[in-house]
């Protein structure tokens, strides 16, 4: 405590940022840097190259922090379907959870976190959040389309201090914007393929004096990869920016996010080894209705050398859920029974501020800076669950319980719960990054949080009196109302020494995580929950070095190694309600660590290209690797897991490829292999012979192949073919507990997509 008091004051104190691996049984090109700032020339081939976060952009520091960014408006790639392993070819460690069709969710974790819709990420657009609930629920169901977005900034657990307490990191995606030269620009996109994919993506942008807008608008549907899997989908999102004085800029954003996806549901490892494209589920859908809007503000003082980001976000969502979704995966949805539904309203809003400042510590000639930020967050989420109607159409009707034995015995939806939970938070973060001299960083941080979660509402359980005669129905009623108030102050320290082109980085943060609603209240036949479970807390650090200035080669590698107490897990246990029967339960099951070696590369083969004397030929490789172990160190009573590794862990997780361009034609081939992976704490392997749940297992380990090719026919007109999975690897990524399964959930063979790209 007294270390973090000591940064605290300190920092607070202003001066003067393959198949799957199955079971034996089955120009010159020149940057110029200025201050961190590179300004590449018009003939460098920046069509593959990522960067990592400056030393301060905008009111934030990342100074000493492992940071990727991807540029994304330059990359070729399977842009109208949101290709996840695509989208993050250049961040080393990515683990992914497949399934998605026509890239509806984003689901990515790292080091040992839990995929499951990003949820150990902090997700923001632009700079705000767009998850449900960053703290009670922070499951990310909208994602940007592809199209849209300008660049993918990826910041590690070193985040926690300036973004929130999320063990993973920060994901921004910052996007597009419009020309500044063009009072009119418009783009127009027409896309089909495999599984009847059809795609169509319109944009319009531009700058009229003071004032600049950028309107889009993205239309898909598809009939899916395996049976009971279509879906369609529209995305609109609206930029309008007012440059009100010369050191002024006023912003609005809005977006409309809404897909209906009709769910097949899981399978288990006999069925998936037979036939991964079958289901058995024809009722189960989901539905996402989601709404942001986020006011913002801009201010830069150079009288004062400082900088003020003002925003304000407002969130307006709906999540759907349902489905028949009996343990026993392999048992065929019988029909004509009512199916369980779960209905979640997300109303939230928040306000940020950052502040950062520049001065010069002593005589030195390089800025320092100090930045200073606070959070207001607050929220009244609503979560609804019961049985649902007993058709097989997409209707989301809560249907109100009927108090006879007989009508229980003949459906299956024993209990019913409505909850109020409002959540509340309060943040103030202050980091300062001390610029000794030219080379050395020292960067000291801290962060406060006032988290107050509540929960209003009640569960009932139906059953039948036997004793009594007519056996009538009885409810028994749980009643919930409690507040939980934490106050908790993270702290962490970065270093960083520049040489010509290179830099040294280290940092180590205090991180933390706070349990969420789904943790606590959702009901599933599948899944257990603890209804104890605590918060999880823990650190990370990364030791790494990376390039900087003016190279033809970008690289970073870094060794981490991340903390993990009270980390809630899941393993396979004996039901105890139902004798012979067996389900997968949610615990604080001990303290785990993961640790390991990251690293990524790019190269410009400029000089190849030049002793071959064809100046219209650009080639860039690109590789990134992650080698990963983990180990639970201490083991909660009775659950004996100590020794074994974590959960979401591949040893290897490997990709590469190559991007190249000559005169009109455009080609990105990438490839990638991800060893297998345990999904719960117990380790148990996979069982070819499961011909019942298939949510416990490991994931064998698999590679994936994929091709985009460009052509520009003229100025006006580009045609795009992607090939994804052109090696036909018949894998999985993901064993779910709740939706989109229970189950196994396959991942897509080989499909491909055309796109027509019109710009005028």
């Amino acid at each position: 405590m007294k270390t973090y008091l000591s940064i605290c004051l300190f920092t607070f104190l202003p001066a003067g940022v393959y198949a799957q691996l199955l079971p034996d049984s089955c120009m010159e090109n020149k940057e110029i840097v200025l201050d961190e700032v590179y300004i590449y020339s018009n003939k460098e081939n920046t069509a593959a190259k990522p960067r990592f976060m400056r030393d301060v952009e905008g009111t934030m520091i990342f100074a000493g922090k492992k940071s990727t960014v991807s540029l994304l408006e330059n990359m070729l790639l399977n842009k109208a379907a949101n290709n996840t392993r695509q989208m993050f070819r250049n961040v080393s460690g990515i683990v992914i959870h497949e399934g998605s069709d026509g890239g509806l969710q984003l689901n990515i974790g790292s080091r040992g976190l839990n995929p499951n819709r990003s949820a150990n990420f902090n997700i923001r657009q632009n700079g705000y959040d767009i998850s449900a609930d960053p703290l009670g629920y922070p499951e990310s169901y909208y994602t940007p389309n592809a199209d849209d977005i300008k660049e993918i900034q990826v910041l590690r657990g070193a985040s926690a201090l300036q973004y929130g307490s999320q063990f993973g990191g920060m994901i921004n995606f910052k996007l597009a914007t419009p020309p500044a030269d063009k009072k009119i620009d418009i783009r127009q996109h027409f896309s089909a393929g495999s599984y009847g994919f059809l795609g169509s993506y319109s944009r319009i942008s531009g700058t009229i004096g003071k004032f600049s807008y950028y309107l889009s608008a993205l239309l898909k549907r598809g009939d899916g990869y395996r049976e009971n899997s279509d879906y369609k989908s529209y995305n609109v999102l609206a930029q309008l920016r007012y440059q009100s004085g010369e050191n002024d800029l006023w912003g609005i954003d809005w977006l409309k996010y809404h897909y209906l996806e009709h769910q097949p549901g899981g399978l288990t490892d006999v069925m998936f080894l037979e036939n991964p494209k079958q289901s058995n589920r024809s009722r189960n859908w989901f539905l996402i209705d989601w709404n942001i809007i986020s006011l913002s503000y801009h201010r830069n003082m150079p009288e004062l050398r400082a900088d003020l980001d003002v925003k304000m976000t407002g969130l307006y969502a709906d999540r759907f859920a349902l489905g028949y979704r009996d343990k026993r995966v392999g048992t065929p949805d019988p029909g004509n029974t009512e199916r369980d539904l779960q209905k979640g309203t997300f109303r939230n809003w928040s306000a940020e501020i950052g502040f950062l400042k520049r001065f010069n510590l002593g005589t030195t000639s390089v800025p320092s800076s100090w930045a200073v930020g606070f959070k207001y967050f607050q929220a009244n989420n609503l979560s609804h669950q019961g049985a649902g109607t007993t058709g097989t159409d997409a209707d989301f009707t809560l249907v109100e319980p009927v108090l006879s034995g007989s009508h229980f015995r003949q459906n299956k939806i024993p209990y019913r719960s409505s909850y109020r939970l409002p959540n509340l938070n309060f943040a103030l973060f202050s980091e300062v990054n001390l610029r000794l001299n030219e080379k050395w960083s020292i960067v000291p941080g801290v962060r406060m949080e006032y988290i107050q979660t509540g929960i209003r509402g009640k569960r009932s359980y139906y059953g039948i009196d036997y004793a009594t005669e007519g056996y009538p129905m009885t409810e028994d009623i749980l009643i919930d109302n409690k507040t939980n108030s934490r106050r908790i102050c993270l702290a962490g320290m970065a270093l960083s020494y520049k040489a010509t082109q290179s830099e040294v980085y280290a940092n180590v943060t205090r991180n933390y995580r706070a349990i969420t609603f789904n943790d606590m209240r959702t009901i599933s036949p599948a899944l257990e929950v603890n209804p104890d479970l605590k918060d999880e807390t823990g650190f990370s650090s990364d030791v790494g070095i990376r390039s900087r200035g003016s190279t033809l080669l970008t690289y970073d590698v870094s060794l981490f190694f991340l903390y993990y107490g009270n980390r809630i897990g899941e393993f396979f246990r004996e039901n105890p309600a139902v004798k012979g029967t067996y389900q997968r339960y949610r615990d604080n099951i001990g303290n785990g660590i993961s640790y390991g070696v990251e690293g990524m590369c790019n190269y410009d083969l400029q000089h190849l290209t030049d002793l071959l004397n064809c100046s219209d030929l650009k080639i860039n490789i690109f590789a990134n690797w992650a080698i990963t172990g983990s180990r639970y160190l201490k083991s909660k009573a009775g659950y004996n897991i100590e020794g074994n590794k974590m959960e979401f862990v591949p040893l290897y997780n490997l990709k590469g490829g190559l991007t190249a361009q000559y005169k009109r034609i455009s080609m990105a081939l990438q490839a990638g292999f991800t060893s297998f992976q345990f999904t719960d704490a117990a380790n148990e392997p996979m069982d070819p012979n499961d011909a019942v749940y298939g949510i416990y297992g490991a994931i064998p380990g698999y590679c994936v192949v994929d091709l985009n090719l460009d052509y520009r026919l003229n100025k006006y007109i580009d045609l795009v073919l992607s090939f994804q999975n052109i090696n036909n690897s018949i894998y999985m990524t993901r064993r779910a507990s709740g939706y989109p399964g229970p189950g196994i959930i396959p991942s897509a063979p080989f499909n491909f997509m055309g796109t027509v790209m019109f710009h005028l």
